[in-house]
Order: C-alpha cells, then structure tokens, then sequence
C-alpha cells in the first residue's frame, strides 16, 4: 500500500511537471495548488526524497513562499522527522495560518518536542491572530501525553472546551485517556471513557488497554 502510493506521487510528478510548466504564466493558483496537493501525499507516505523533489519543484516555479504551499512543506518535513528543516521554513513564513501553527506543533510533539510544542502553542494563543482549532489542541494534548504533564493536559482540555467553545472529539479523548493511564490513574482513566458522550473507537481502548498491561491491571477491562 505504501509502495504503491508512493509510485502513484512520483508518476503524478513526472506527469504534471512539463504541463504545469507550461501554463506557468496563465494560472499561478494552479501551481500553488499543485504544489501543495502533492506535498502531504509524500508526508503520507514518509518520503522525504519525493517530498524534496517537490520542494525544488516550487522553488523553481516560483511558489515556494505561498502560504498553502510552505505550510504543507513544514507539514511534510516535520512528519518525515526533519524538524529542524521544518523549523527552519516555519521561523522564514512573514504569513502562517492555522495549518501552519498545527504541523509544526505536531512535528515537535511526535517528536519528543513536548516543551517546544507548547511553547509554541502558547505563542499561537498569544498572538491571537490565528484561529486554534480542534487540530490545535490535538497537537498541544499529544506533547502533553508523550511529556506527562497530567496537570496540563487536564487544564487545556478545559480551555478547549470553556474558552474556545472546541467540543471534545475522538482524538481528544484519546489523548486524555492516554496521559491519564500513562501516569497510573487508570480509574480516572476509565470514567472519562464512561462519560463520553459518544461512543469510545479502538484508539480510546487502545490508550486504556495499553495502560492496563503496563501496570498489571488487566481486570479493569473485564
């Protein structure tokens, strides 16, 4: 599935080239669009090489400082772990967005980031230019997950909710249910799945299980 996906990038690279190039002077949002439609799908797969090839594709066009475009290439060098290249391109953009904000503190935070990632996220609520996003506070609760910082975590799962109006959804829950079990507080754990006012998927399960057999208290889920 991988390998196929990956192929399909590079065929659609080797297709689009001459004809966008072609058409350089007639649409620029096509371009831009090109560029950044190709560039989460090498995220999606991890490939840096394809994911570079497309970075020189739109310097060479000339697209490379458009905002969709520079911020699936900090999206794309952060999922492929190249955080300083992503930081790099991110610290450079005189314009972010939302998406923008959301990539790199997700770089950081699957990353091993977790301070960098809130600090970064608590420069995006300051600026108060941007819009934060359920995606934002995803983002903000994984650092808080992968550091331990229980207190935190519980803390923005609030602000979410009762500053920014941002109903809880899968992923959050996820994410809360994890930083709980990972600390030991698997009851704690355990009454917020039983609270959720929809349906726990396999990622919220997952988080409690994985928790369970870490501290040998598999009799929770019986």
């Amino acid at each position: 599935m991988v390998c196929s996906g990956m192929y399909a990038v590079l065929k659609i690279l080797r297709l689009i080239g001459p004809h966008v190039k072609q058409r350089l002077e007639k649409s620029w949002s096509v371009l831009c669009m090109s560029s950044s439609s190709l560039l989460p799908a090498c995220a999606g797969v991890t490939n840096l090489r394809c994911g570079k090839e497309v970075h020189a594709y739109a310097l060479v066009i000339g697209v490379e400082t458009d905002v969709y475009v520079r911020s699936a290439l900090v999206d794309m060098y952060a999922k492929c772990g190249f955080i300083y290249e992503a930081k790099t391109l991110f610290c450079r953009m005189s314009e972010r967005n939302t998406v923008t904000w959301n990539s790199m503190i997700f770089g950081y935070a699957n990353h091993g980031y977790c301070t960098e990632a809130i600090e970064l996220f608590n420069k995006m609520k300051t600026e108060g230019s941007m819009k934060l996003d359920y995606l934002t506070f995803v983002a903000v609760l994984t650092a808080c997950c992968h550091a331990g910082m229980i207190e935190l975590g519980k803390s923005l799962f609030r602000l979410m909710q009762e500053e920014h109006g941002i109903m809880p959804r899968l992923e959050h829950y996820a994410c809360m249910v994890d930083l709980l079990g990972r600390a030991g507080n698997l009851t704690e754990a355990y009454d917020m799945i039983k609270a959720m006012p929809m349906e726990p998927d396999l990622f919220v399960w997952g988080a409690l299980l994985g928790a369970s057999r870490n501290y040998g208290i598999l009799n929770l889920l019986r």
